[in-house]
């Protein structure tokens, strides 16, 4: 255990090689990721852990050891696969069912979880919060503010015991280093060659869209709800359905939706109001600054979709929105749903090829929980366009961000994103 200008290091033993960075989640005591952890949402499940609750994805999980079943193997490889997978885990003891659930996602999917083996000493280290940094055998924390630590792993605890997502902006705590050099505040939109786009909620109407398709149902059943609780009924059901059943199409999740609304209002809805409701995307209207915002900045950057429906109905979306987009990942490509890590892996991965890495890419979007604590989760920038603005930053049919998180800039509507591009290169 030593100290370096870039915060403490421990010197472990990789099982699964590999790098990693990203803020910590201590467990108290050891894990079965079967039964223990919920593969679609990353969320602790034992009802026995004193943890339950927590959510793994975006941190590096730290914990004594596994615990139990070899099917814990199988459900590390299925959250790796979906993206709700921790970034790397540290344990005190060798977990050869872990590592084999690791290596065997490495195989079938490309992707990497390193786990590393810490002696206790230096896991003890390691608190919730603070930024923990993978390179093989080595492991880098730099302690966060809120959680001042003694080099023996002693430490104060906030009443806050939330994790928080690490800015990529931010500059680590304890560590001499200008801040301006990556301080979002100064983020100048021409360092950017790319922009990712979430569609709905951010280009595509989509609340106006669903209350449009789904007041005839309220209409005809005698449901008296009003906008605001209806859309948030909306939002807590379409979240469970994609989570409980992330490769399913998204109109089947919407028409599962419409069961739950009426379970919920406890009304009834028919088989034929359902496929209605499932269809009913190729209505949602565009934003009205939507078309002429991205035709002026299809002639300065890339632009991706990174949309949770399926690409039948994006179609129907794409002819209203009047660019050809280089790239378009959707919830069939993705094989699950935002939050989940898929959208951006694959986007970043196409923007690869085309030759933009990932320090040039901005992703722009409404939802919080759908799309900033995500994208920030994965290192990258994120500009809000706060549609919602005059109802508050939560709401709506977006259910609220998990944990807080701030993205880099801030705009009310496209069209003032291009108004913020015309403004800096005019100087």
């Amino acid at each position: 255990m030593t100290r370096s200008g870039r915060g403490l290091e421990l010197e472990g033993r990789a099982l699964v090689a590999g790098e990693a960075a990203g803020p910590a989640l201590v467990l108290e005591a050891p894990l079965s990721l079967w039964g223990g952890m919920d593969p679609h949402t990353g969320r602790l499940c034992d009802h026995h852990h004193p943890q339950l609750g927590a959510t793994v994805t975006g941190h590096v999980l730290v914990m004594p050891s596994g615990r139990g079943s070899s099917s814990s193997s199988s459900v590390l490889a299925e959250a790796i696969r979906l993206g709700t997978a921790p970034l790397a885990i540290l344990l005190a003891e060798p977990d050869e069912i872990l590592v084999l659930g690791a290596l065997v996602a490495r195989y079938l999917y490309a992707r990497t979880c390193p786990i590393v083996v810490l002696p206790g000493d230096h896991a003890g280290a390691i608190a919730t919060g603070d930024r923990v940094e993978v390179h093989g055998d080595l492991v880098t924390v730099v302690r966060s503010q809120a959680r001042p630590r003694n080099l023996d792993g002693s430490r104060e605890r906030p009443d806050d015991d939330r994790p928080t997502i690490p800015r990529p902006t931010d500059p680590p705590a304890a560590i001499d280093q200008p801040a301006a050099a990556n301080d979002g505040a100064n983020m100048r939109l021409g360092d950017f060659s790319a922009l990712t786009f979430d569609c709905y909620g951010t280009l595509i109407d989509w609340e106006a869209g669903i209350l449009a398709a789904l007041r005839p149902w309220t209409t005809a059943h005698g449901v008296e709800v009003g906008d605001e609780e209806l859309l948030a009924a909306f939002g807590r059901a379409e979240s469970r359905r994609e989570a409980a059943d992330p490769t399913a199409p998204y109109p089947r999740i919407l028409a599962g939706v419409l069961e739950d609304l009426a379970e919920a209002f406890g009304a009834t809805v028919s088989d034929e109001e359902a496929r209605a409701f499932g269809d009913s995307v190729k209505d949602w209207p565009v934003f009205p600054d939507t078309p002429e915002a991205l035709a002026y900045l299809k002639r300065h950057y890339k632009l991706v979709i990174v949309s949770n429906v399926d690409r039948a109905s994006f179609r129907h979306s794409s002819a209203k929105l009047g660019v050809t987009f280089d790239a378009i990942v959707t919830a069939d490509d993705a094989g699950a749903y935002k939050p989940a890590h898929n959208h951006f892996h694959l986007a970043l991965a196409r923007l690869a090829g085309m030759g933009v890495p990932k320090d040039r890419v901005l992703h722009v979007a409404q939802s919080l929980y759908h799309d900033h604590v995500p994208a920030q989760q994965l290192g990258l920038r994120t500009m809000w366009v706060n549609r919602r603005a005059a109802h508050g930053q939560d709401g709506g049919a977006t259910p609220a961000a998990p944990v807080p998180v701030t993205p880099d800039g801030e705009v009310p509507t496209l069209a003032a994103l291009v108004d913020a591009h015309r403004q800096e290169r005019a100087g």
